[in-house]
């Protein structure tokens, strides 16, 4: 018999009991930083307390929304690292998308999805412009 069998059949056990103990992220759990409340940012992203959750909310709140999960970085207080650790935890849904779906039964489907997507590509330019600023200071 093979040595390492009685240290296999513990280890595989072990580690079975740490992996269902980790949370599972799904796509029903990502947490849509366009819509999230300061509540829900601070509570289910690690590294995100209030006062950042606050600073997200106001951020969009200010800007119009988020084009994309690196425009969090222009929010004060998250970097490269913070992003690092919450990006496989959140999703930017454009803002105008909610508009698309609102009007999916009208005629006026393909304007406003048009609209909504160089909308967002207008927020992707500025919030990219915002990061090269940033970047070069």
């Amino acid at each position: 018999m093979n040595r390492s069998i009685p240290f296999v059949i513990p280890a595989m056990l072990a580690f079975s009991l740490w992996f269902l103990g980790q949370p599972v992220v799904s796509a029903n759990t990502l947490i849509d930083v366009n819509t999230a409340t300061v509540q829900s940012l601070a509570e289910a992203l690690p590294g995100i307390g209030p006062s950042k959750a606050e600073a997200i909310v106001a951020y969009r709140e200010q800007h119009g929304g988020f084009a994309t999960i690196e425009s969090l970085t222009l929010v004060k207080g998250i970097g490269p690292g913070i992003l690092k650790k919450i990006r496989t935890l959140i999703l930017v849904t454009p803002p105008g998308q909610q508009s698309i779906l609102q009007s999916k039964n009208t005629v006026d489907t393909e304007v406003a999805a048009r609209n909504a997507v160089q909308s967002a590509l207008d927020r992707a330019n500025k919030d990219a412009a915002r990061i090269r600023t940033k970047a070069s200071k």
